[in-house]
């Protein structure tokens, strides 16, 4: 265990005897499973876990003060790797992992600069400030893309965009941006969030707003996705945010709940990175379309009619996924990435964007190339990405509506929370992701009659808390 300042004698008996009970934990599991996520996440009490009180107090203090003493090599180093990855390892402080996870050194700091003692209610203006400085920035980044569109756009998307929409939505959100602004100053002692949302809007439009010309052709083969992240983002939140607030299964989980920032950034890289994704995710497909499969009149599933084939890709995708998905699970290797995703320890909408790239690239991979294989319709295909765009999205949400109805056909936030729970009965469990009949079919259904999950994460402390680690960390093992 890695020393911070602040960590003393009684932390590092409180872990010397917490690692000796999870080696005695660890082999007991492994006497009824081998599997890396089970000897992993039955290391956690339902109740926060193993630490002592005054591990607690320390683990909570050091997140402060989180630098190495004096004398130790690389201080400099390890502090910016503090900045930036909130952590200088992530087995800084073991015991820090627990059901209530401190914010990080990102969340805190973006805190500081936006932040205030204030009520957060509706009616008091920091609603409309959230929603004036996404608006302002959104709106600023989707300027910037009309007018470096061979750049920050991606070349994958550009022909299918309705350009005149995209247009008067542009606009409306950057007349947005400046009535929540102003109502955000006129309401709040702390003015920032408004007038940064006022800020960057007014400087949208002094760049030409939603009136940019853009060229008549884009001849470039890669570009970030800047436009597809700002679009996904805005249409995401404003379905998914109302819907938590309106109905959670967490009532006291805020909106930016600790670990929101690292999320965030498996978010925004995923998709400036789309076209890179996409490439590497339909290359398998691609060689067995061209090597293995006749390029011509081809279409297994391509000739049923187009709800039939939908089904048909929903059901063979999800197998495939299944599978793959029990792989990260078995193999240790494969564990070390998935546990990235398996990490968060709060669920909402956002929590579900936080995968590992080669997780997310070997799982689309290996569903395109079935999906390929069967021959369906690039109309199926699409139909099918949309329904996964948002019920992915949809399963991993902090969504508490009674849906026990759907539960026997389609994957349900409760049923997919209980995937990430951490009590030993939901250990590898409830791994279909659409499907439910497909636990049921192989007998890894775990579904109580009406409760939720007592806590979730993985509990061995190796995952790391920020993005940078969370992607360099599995490598290190």
């Amino acid at each position: 265990m890695t020393r911070s300042a602040g960590s003393g004698a009684p932390c590092d008996a409180a872990g010397a005897g917490a690692r000796g009970a999870l080696r005695l934990h660890a082999r007991n599991a492994a006497r009824a499973s081998t599997t890396p996520a089970t000897i992993a996440q039955r290391h956690l009490a339902p109740d926060g876990g193993i630490g002592a009180p005054a591990c607690r107090i320390l683990a909570e203090q050091a997140m402060d003060v989180l630098l190495p003493e004096p004398h130790t090599p690389g201080l400099h180093t390890l502090a910016l790797d503090r900045f930036l990855f909130g952590t200088a390892h992530s087995t800084t402080v073991e015991c820090m992992r627990s059901s209530d996870p401190a914010p990080t050194a990102l969340d805190r700091h973006l805190g500081r600069v936006f932040g205030d003692n204030d009520p957060t209610g509706f009616g008091s203006g920091w609603v409309a400030g959230v929603g004036s400085l996404l608006g302002g920035a959104l709106g600023f980044f989707a300027v910037l893309c009309f007018h470096f569109p061979q750049l920050l756009t991606a070349p994958v998307l550009r022909s299918r965009y309705p350009v005149p929409l995209l247009r008067g939505a542009l606009q409306a959100v950057l007349i947005a941006s400046v009535l929540l602004g102003l109502f955000n100053v006129a309401r709040r002692r702390r003015k920032v969030l408004g007038l940064t949302g006022i800020f960057l809007a007014v400087a949208a439009m002094a760049l030409g707003g939603a009136a940019v010309p853009l060229p008549d052709s884009v001849d470039t083969k890669f570009g970030l996705g800047v436009e597809w992240f700002a679009i996904n983002l805005l249409v995401l939140a404003l379905v998914f945010v109302p819907l938590e607030r309106a109905l959670p299964h967490r009532r006291e989980q805020r909106v930016f709940r600790p670990e929101w920032t690292t999320d965030g950034a498996h978010f925004l890289i995923s998709h400036l990175l789309v076209q890179a994704f996409s490439w590497a995710a339909l290359f398998p497909s691609r060689l067995v379309r061209d090597t293995l499969i006749p390029a011509r009149d081809f279409a297994l599933l391509g000739s049923l009619p187009l709800p039939v084939q939908f089904l048909a890709v929903l059901a063979l995708a999800d197998l495939t996924q299944y599978w793959i998905h029990r792989c990260f699970h078995r193999l240790p290797f494969l564990w070390r990435l998935h546990a990235v995703h398996h990490s968060s320890m709060a669920m909402d909408w956002l929590a579900g964007s936080r995968m590992h790239p080669l997780d997310a690239l070997a799982t689309r991979a290996g569903v395109m190339t079935v999906v390929v294989l069967a021959g369906a319709s690039p109309s199926a295909v699409a139909l099918y990405l949309a329904f996964v765009s948002f019920h992915a999205v949809f399963i991993h949400a902090n969504f508490g509506a009674g849906l026990e109805w759907l539960d026997p056909c389609l994957v349900t936030p409760r049923y997919h929370h209980f995937h990430h729970a951490t009590e030993t009965e939901a250990i590898d469990k409830n791994f279909a992701v659409h499907l439910p009949v497909l636990d049921r079919m192989f007998g890894t259904q775990f579904l109580p009659e009406t409760r939720w999950p007592r806590a979730y994460g993985v509990s061995d402390g190796p995952v790391a808390r920020t993005y940078l680690a969370q992607i360099i960390d599995p490598f290190r093992k």
